[in-house]
């Protein structure tokens, strides 16, 4: 693909703003960083989003106390916001703004995604209770239940920024081809590989599951044109074993998923928290949202 081509894709991607929420601690920098070269290709704008919020109710102190260290702890951000805004300026021709609000994290992020047409939210994880808050963190976890745009949770540990090679998780849902024509569209920019991958457990008829496959790539091939599609079978004692071996042996960039398919994510992780810990300390995830009412199995 020449320059020109990928110049033309880069000012008809649908990605325009991208919301990175911020505490300031060291995962949410390294998501901001992750953003930052995401902003560079897709030529989005940023908006550094941080909310500065004090539930009186939780503390038994006098009001004019609780107020004294709100506003020291809004002119701690006011400073730290700054000196975050400071690195997206040094990092070359990226638009950016910022919001700091004093609502709570996610109903603030919530009205900053509606306000502000926001097509992208990239945030940093951090380990918690629960299946999900264990992929992604208790507030990524909640933000991707509670709104509509892709949402990609970077991992602490994760430092590479170059995305190569992009694999979807599909269990054959109607849906998924929609996710899969999103995520080339993203491939295309970086000239990513995009692994369309299907895991069966020992408890499945893997002839059967093979079958299906073949059908779901035909679908996938009528609807999507890109040079660089793959889609691979993987069988083995469970799925939680299968995918971490394939994401331990494989150069995956990004791992993505369907909420449609929260229920296949919820299973990876039913017996293990040196999995749960290990997956998500290595490979962003990525989001997608789609209508439970209008995601059905293509087959059955």
């Amino acid at each position: 693909m020449d320059d020109i081509k990928i110049e033309q894709l880069i000012k008809n991607i649908i990605m325009k703003t991208i919301l990175v929420p911020t505490d300031f601690s060291t995962g949410s920098e390294n998501a901001l960083y992750y953003a930052i070269e995401m902003a560079k290709k897709t030529h989005a704008k940023i908006i550094l989003f941080h909310a500065t919020h004090l539930n009186a109710s939780e503390y038994l102190v006098p009001f004019d106390v609780l107020q004294l260290e709100h506003e020291k702890a809004q002119k701690n951000s006011e400073l730290k916001l700054k000196q975050q805004l400071l690195k997206i300026a040094h990092s070359g021709n990226v638009e950016y703004e910022y919001i700091d609000t004093e609502e709570e994290v996610i109903s603030g992020i919530s009205h900053a995604i509606e306000n502000n047409k926001v097509d992208m939210v990239i945030m940093g994880t951090k380990s918690a209770g629960g299946l999900l808050n264990e992929l992604f963190g208790s507030n990524t976890s909640n933000v991707i239940q509670k709104t509509n745009v892709p949402i990609i949770a970077v991992p602490e540990k994760h430092i590479s920024r170059e995305i190569k090679k992009i694999t979807y998780a599909t269990a054959f849902y109607s849906t998924d081809v929609k996710a899969i024509k999103r995520i080339v569209e993203l491939a295309k920019l970086f000239r990513a590989q995009v692994n369309v991958l299907h895991v069966i457990p020992e408890d499945k008829n893997y002839a059967q599951e093979k079958d299906l496959m073949r059908n779901f790539m035909d679908e996938v091939n009528r609807k999507v044109n890109y040079y660089n599609l793959s889609f691979q079978l993987l069988g083995g004692k469970s799925i939680s074993d299968c995918l971490e071996n394939y994401l331990k042996s494989n150069d995956t960039n990004i791992m993505v998923m369907s909420t449609q398919q929260r229920n296949f994510f919820e299973r990876l992780f039913q017996k293990s928290m040196t999995r749960k810990i290990a997956l998500h300390t290595d490979v962003p995830l990525m989001a997608i949202h789609h209508t439970p009412s209008k995601s059905i199995k293509l087959f059955n």
